[in-house]
């Protein structure tokens, strides 16, 4: 009995088969140097922060909020400013 040679199918499917396989090899080695990359940066900003007790995320956020709490702010400000000149 001699072997079947494979058909056209089955060695697009074969090719197929080790493409993907080397796609995912790709992906979980960009993963890798990803998560290499993210401990390195979260050690850089701790050493480099951590000293100063000074979160720039945060300073961020708090700018953030203060920005969209200025508008209203500078609403009723101008309403009491009113209220005072009509009185």
């Amino acid at each position: 009995m001699s072997r079947a040679e494979p058909s056209v199918a089955q060695e697009q499917s074969m090719a197929l088969r080790s493409r993907a396989d080397d796609f995912l090899h790709e992906l979980m080695q960009t993963e890798a140097s990803l998560e290499k990359i993210a401990r390195k940066l979260e050690l850089e900003f701790a050493e480099r922060f951590s000293e100063t007790g000074v979160n720039p995320l945060s300073l961020v956020k708090r700018i953030q909020k203060l920005q969209s709490e200025l508008p209203e702010l500078r609403n009723e400000c101008q309403g009491l400013i009113q209220r005072k000149q009509v009185q």
